[in-house]
């Protein structure tokens, strides 16, 4: 069809019908979304607090699980592989590795737990008050908490260490300062966004003091997501005070420390891979439990929030 305009012939458009459209299909297959579960998996976060129940019973009482002297030599016994006598083997003189790792177990899970301590009471201490007060005090803190965040904790432990001295309760004061960016950050957050909560204003509103309303009302409710930090800081802890312990700034020998046992075995490892490879994997079963569990407790808190 055509229309005439000032001389001008115009056509007009052509007309559609419906349903002969025809679909575009893409050119690749849209990729389909992974299915993940909402629920947390609940044998994990068991196995994890099994594997910690049980390191924690090595540090309490470690005469429970073996009969030999982590410091006692053999020289008849030396380099002995795992066996049925001896779980983890022998070292270079004659110790028992697996008496020497449950012995260690109290040094370095001593001084993982002042670690954690140190760095959940000043972070949640710093956290709370920044995220309290406002104002210049919450930027003064928070500059501060991110030059410290902007630095490694391995490196800044070193630091530290360095400046007070050898020694495991060194090394403990040293990993909990490293860790107090990361506490005073998650408490300051919550403590933001309770403070903004009605139930807060109201307590203002109903004449509280300060203290109280801190006390009472946003501390209680600030607390979930910072244990569930301190459980993942605990499995760092580790990792860190073993490190430390490797590069020689935790306990002298012979006491046991398993950073100091690892370090011990390295000259041997060729002829005698268990003893590094065996503390190690300890090591790793705790600190991959220690972060299972705190994990567990995050998603815990999420599903009941």
């Amino acid at each position: 069809m055509t229309a005439t305009l000032d001389g001008l012939e115009l056509a007009a458009p052509p007309v559609q019908r419906r349903g002969s459209e025809r679909p575009v299909r893409p050119a690749w297959p849209a990729p389909r979304p992974r299915r993940r579960s909402a629920r947390p998996r609940p044998w994990s976060a068991l196995a994890g607090a099994v594997v910690l129940a049980v390191v924690l019973t090595w540090a309490v009482a470690p005469g429970w699980f073996t009969s030999w002297d982590p410091i006692a030599t053999s020289p008849k016994d030396k380099l002995l592989p795992p066996g049925v006598e001896h779980w983890f083997g022998t070292d270079q003189i004659g110790r028992d590795v697996f008496a020497r790792v449950v012995y260690g177990s109290r040094t370095t899970i001593q001084a993982t737990v002042i670690a954690v301590g140190i760095g959940l009471v000043a972070g949640s201490v710093l956290g709370a008050v920044a995220g309290f007060l406002g104002g210049r005090t919450d930027s003064v803190v928070m500059r501060c908490v991110d030059v410290l965040l902007a630095i490694p904790n391995l490196l800044l432990a070193m630091v530290v260490v360095t400046a007070l001295g050898f020694g495991s309760l060194n090394v403990a004061v040293a990993v909990g300062l490293s860790a107090v960016a990361s506490f005073a950050r998650v408490m300051r957050a919550e403590v933001v966004r309770v403070r903004a909560s009605p139930y807060v204003e109201a307590a203002f509103a109903g004449g509280e003091r300060t203290v109280q309303v801190l006390l009472r009302h946003i501390l209680p409710n600030s607390w979930g997501p910072v244990l569930a930090l301190s459980a993942l800081e605990f499995g760092g802890a580790v990792l860190a005070v073993s490190a430390l312990s490797f590069l020689g700034y935790g306990v002298v020998p012979p006491d046991p420390e398993w950073g100091s046992l690892i370090a011990e075995g390295r000259n041997w490892l060729a002829s005698a891979w268990w003893l590094t490879t065996l503390p190690g994997l300890v090591v790793v079963v705790v600190v991959v439990s220690a972060n299972h569990l705190g994990r567990s407790v995050g998603r815990w808190r999420g599903e009941r929030a």
